[in-house]
């Protein structure tokens, strides 16, 4: 199952817990803290997010919470949460799912992180003492676009166990009075296979007839799995690297009319 599919179950229990116990959160401490993993004039406090020990920072301007893993192995991990601002109707449903979602990042149901904490504890033994660079595993966000109508988020995250490295962006949009999260249909209000049929021609288009990108792939794909944001008003649709395409292509989006 993918962080998005997690993510969209979660909300489901987010707006559960918000009928039954209110939405809130809770501010970090003051005490400073160097992390350590390159992220600079933060405070923060030691804590346990899910099954992990971490660190739980903020940047000065109250715009990201970071949480960072705290390990002795030569390995850095965060999870940047950008907080959505008291200004957005549905701020608090919206931060209170990226929270279940940084928890999920922080526990053992996390397969990709134990897997690399354990890659992590392997290469330790291997390498070089003059070594200056470490594993990582890395999720950071931004608000792509924030309107009366939606909250438009991109969280990128970034992978390296010593190989290859992976990479990607997942879109999420949202109501931003009501943090319904927005299918591509909902919000186009669209027919699904018109919806597809469009996406499938841009890829068409983009690929050029060189055979770069995996066509009959995307078009396994139901409408609403496709991963997508909004920029001024445009839906980008996203794909990771490796998704559709081998690994030198990198990442890619297209954008619908």
């Amino acid at each position: 199952m993918t962080m998005k599919k997690l993510l969209i179950l979660m909300l489901c229990l987010a707006f559960a817990m918000c009928f039954v116990t209110g939405c809130g959160s809770t501010a970090p401490a003051d005490d400073d803290t160097d992390d350590g993993n390159g992220i600079d004039e933060l405070s923060g406090e030691y804590l346990m997010t899910g099954d992990y020990d971490t660190i739980r920072l903020m940047s000065d301007d109250g715009n990201t919470e970071y949480t960072v893993l705290n390990t002795d192995l030569p390995l850095d991990v965060y999870f940047a949460r950008t907080i959505i601002p008291d200004s957005v109707p549905a701020s608090d449903e919206i931060n209170m799912l990226f929270s279940f979602f940084r928890d999920f990042f922080f526990s053992n149901d996390n397969e990709q992180l134990s897997n690399i904490v354990e890659y992590a504890g392997e290469y330790a033994e291997e390498i070089d003492p003059e070594r200056n660079y470490n594993l990582y595993y890395t999720f950071d966000s931004d608000i792509v676009e924030l309107t009366d109508e939606y909250v438009s988020i991109g969280y990128t995250y970034d992978w390296w166990a010593g190989g290859t490295n992976d990479y990607g962006t997942d879109g999420y949009v949202f109501n931003a009075e009501t943090g319904e999260l927005y299918t591509l249909t909902e919000y186009l209000d669209r027919p699904g296979d018109e919806i597809k049929a469009e996406i499938i021609d841009k890829l068409v288009e983009l690929d050029g007839g060189s055979g770069d990108i995996e066509i009959d792939d995307a078009k396994e794909y139901d409408v609403n799995e496709f991963d997508w944001y909004l920029q001024d008003g445009k839906v980008h649709v996203l794909f990771d690297k490796y998704e559709l395409s081998y690994g030198a292509y990198g990442s890619f989006e297209v954008v619908l009319d």
